[in-house]
């Protein structure tokens, strides 16, 4: 596999999962958020689920990077190799999103700290 399918593949895995949490936790667009999830069912359980919003994401960015710039060819036909590279794509996003929950964010829960080490800041 050449360095630049391999590249192209990692930058387009980060950036769905980033782009995803972003839109699914950040704090700077909650209200356009509470107001997208009260008004239409889809988009609630759309933006409820971070697996299934990485890809409606990934799909978004393989069509534009369509646009912008040469995408692995996985197959010769244009519908089935955008529908493999979102695949593809959406799959990565979703393993590092797991492999982060189960074993990154794990440390960052108190029930895992011994009681002696927490520090009470109030």
């Amino acid at each position: 596999m050449p360095y630049s399918v391999l590249f192209y593949y990692i930058v387009m895995t980060i950036l769905t999962e980033y782009i995803t949490g972003f839109i699914k936790n950040a704090t700077i667009i909650e209200k356009p958020r509470v107001f997208i999830k009260s008004r239409n069912s889809f988009f609630k359980g759309l933006l409820d689920c971070g697996y299934c919003l990485s890809v409606w994401i990934s799909g978004a960015g393989v069509f534009l990077s369509y646009l912008v710039f040469e995408v692995p060819i996985v197959v010769d036909f244009f519908i089935l190799n955008l529908i493999i590279n979102v695949i593809l794509i959406s799959s990565f996003s979703n393993t590092w999103h797991g492999f982060k929950d189960r074993y990154i964010e794990t440390y960052k829960d108190k029930r895992y700290y011994r009681k002696e080490d927490l520090v009470d800041y109030e």
